[in-house]
């Protein structure tokens, strides 16, 4: 499987238990519906994309699930998979084709409000504790602002231009 195939869903944070199970760390929310037990998930493993196919995939969070692969029974095999990162086939929920190749694809990007005011120039897209963010430069400053698949309107990829509807107030803070 390339990497250009699927999205980056998240990362093995740590081992839970004793029997191999492990804490995914996600970094889309919406891709937790499709991990189901039988599916696979892919691991980048040394620069490679290794299929392990789901038993048990339990919810914690939006941001959390404990999960356990088939023929990772103990908790030394677990243990050699923190710290990797797991993809899931497709482009990411919400049909904007974004990747992880996508979001740093963003840098150069002008961004506009649906009214056409520019906002600024994506110079990072940058993951927090609870989701992504992207830092623009603009003629007032550095700015912050979330995103998500929800907020984002228009992405033109000859143009490098992305639409976004963001709260009111939000650029200002």
């Amino acid at each position: 499987m390339d990497k250009k195939n699927c999205f980056l869903l998240g990362e093995i944070r740590k081992v839970h238990g004793y029997r191999g199970e492990l804490i995914l760390r996600i970094n889309e929310p919406s891709g937790i519906s499709r991990m189901e037990p039988g599916e696979p998930v892919f691991l980048d493993i040394e620069g490679g994309l290794v299929p392990f196919f789901l038993t048990t995939v339990e919810e914690r969070d939006q941001r959390t699930a404990v999960i356990a692969l088939d023929d990772v029974d103990t908790e030394e095999k677990a243990r050699r998979l923190t710290g990797i990162a797991v993809y899931l086939p497709g482009t990411r929920p919400g049909g904007n084709g974004m990747n992880e190749t996508g979001l740093s694809s963003l840098v150069g990007y002008e961004v506009f409000t649906p009214q056409g005011k520019s906002l600024g120039l994506v110079e990072e897209a940058e993951e927090l504790p609870m989701h992504w963010v992207l830092r623009l430069r603009s003629p007032e400053g550095e700015k912050l602002i979330p995103l998500h698949e929800d907020l984002i309107v228009e992405i033109d990829r000859g143009r490098k231009r992305m639409v976004m509807d963001l709260p009111e107030g939000l650029t200002e803070i």
